[in-house]
């Protein structure tokens, strides 16, 4: 029997504003490495390579973060936040994780293309 998926998410990631206040990264987009590489191990079949990125990202931020966090790419070009995948498994969504993980894999929006 396979062990279940128990995402670890980091809760220390700071943020700084364009006007230099700090702010606290909600560690829903900070999972760690460790459960990055869990992560991608779940969804081999679809080839995500793990990179680093900015917990949220976006074009022509002028936010620093104390630290990177992972990102899945996908060959289809898709990247998403392992910390906001992984957050399925959290919580009442638990029974349907994989699923849910998958449709917003598959799903296109904008915020894809942010990572280099």
């Amino acid at each position: 029997m396979n062990k279940p998926f128990v995402p670890v998410f980091v809760d220390f990631v700071q943020g700084i504003a364009p006007n230099g206040r700090t702010f606290s990264v909600s560690k829903s987009y900070c999972l760690t490495k460790t459960s990055a590489v869990e992560l991608a191990q779940i969804l081999a079949d679809l080839t995500p390579e793990i990179v680093d990125g900015p917990p949220v990202p976006n074009i022509g931020n002028r936010f620093v973060y104390s630290q990177t966090v992972p990102f899945l790419r996908f060959p289809d070009g898709k990247v998403r936040n392992a910390g906001v995948l992984a957050s399925y498994w959290t919580g009442a969504l638990l029974a349907h994780a994989e699923q849910y993980c998958r449709t917003d894999i598959a799903d296109d929006y904008a915020g894809t293309e942010l990572l280099p």
